[in-house]
């Protein structure tokens, strides 16, 4: 059980940070790294493969410990943010924000973190610039977040840290069982590029007929008040299609390119990059 939430202007508990303008001819073979947007990668940031320079005072202001949370201020992955996760001081570039909390008897980091992940698609929003996207520190500031206890903070950061790490390992066991998927395909079909021209090989058109779909005019609403279920791309999420969201009446079969197909058919998106 959390106590009530209110909510703060982000700025009134922590300030956005802006980096340094490094230039590329000051970079060295050994010596402090420096954070790009690059480095930023999965909630984590770490220094092993960052370009670094010498150390220089003047470069202090910029200075990023561990536990220090950054994020992306401008390019296509502007929102982008996580954790710096090394020993190792380094310093941000410019590109790169810092967020600073100003009590950390108010803000925990880590529930920061974890209210990110909500913050991101407004951040997306309000980055401007067609061609290279940006965002200020003072953008992200005027972002107003719920601020639980501090003691809540600190618990449901951990409850959706361990929810985060339980839906990684799932991804890393359906990634593993795809593969298994495609070996075992392999081990019991073998190769197609394998065989000779002894072997005997059909063509998928010779085994079997494909056809296009087809699409009821979006400009009658009236087609899309049936119950025959339309499949569309944003379906293709499962090895077995059930439904579809969005259906269609016959008069829309009978009166556009699209056709019924019968259980058992199978399906590919053939026009998107999914190609599910």
């Amino acid at each position: 059980t959390f106590c009530a939430m209110k909510l703060e202007r982000l700025g009134n508990i922590c300030r956005v940070r802006n980096g340094y303008a490094f230039k590329s001819e000051q970079f060295v073979d050994v010596g402090v790294p420096i954070i790009r947007i690059s480095d930023i990668n999965s909630n984590t940031v770490k220094s092993e493969n960052a370009v670094r320079i010498k150390f220089n005072p003047v470069f202090e202001n910029f200075k990023i410990v561990n536990v220090d949370l950054l994020i992306a201020m401008s390019g296509a992955t502007t929102g982008k943010y996580g954790i710096y996760n090394s020993d190792e001081v380094a310093f941000q570039n410019q590109r790169v924000g810092c967020f600073v909390i100003r009590d950390e008897e108010k803000l925990s980091s880590q529930y920061l973190l974890q209210a990110l992940r909500f913050l991101k698609p407004i951040i997306e929003r309000k980055a401007h610039g067609s061609g290279q996207p940006n965002i200020s520190g003072s953008n992200i500031e005027d972002l107003v977040i719920s601020l639980p206890s501090l003691s809540d903070q600190i618990q449901i950061a951990n409850i959706l840290s361990k929810a985060e790490t339980l839906i990684q390992k799932r991804k890393q066991s359906i990634a593993l069982l795809e593969e298994l998927l495609k070996s075992s395909f392999l081990e019991m079909f073998g190769d197609t590029r394998s065989y000779s021209k002894n072997d005997v090989l059909k063509t998928v058109g010779e085994v079997c007929y494909c056809r296009g779909g087809g699409t009821p005019s979006k400009a009658k609403p009236e087609y899309y008040s049936g119950n025959i279920p339309w499949v569309s791309p944003k379906d293709m999420k499962w090895l077995y299609i059930i439904t579809s969201q969005d259906k269609i009446t016959e008069q829309a079969v009978k009166e556009s390119s699209t056709t019924l197909i019968s259980k058992g058919a199978v399906l590919m998106v053939i026009r998107s990059g999914i190609l599910k």
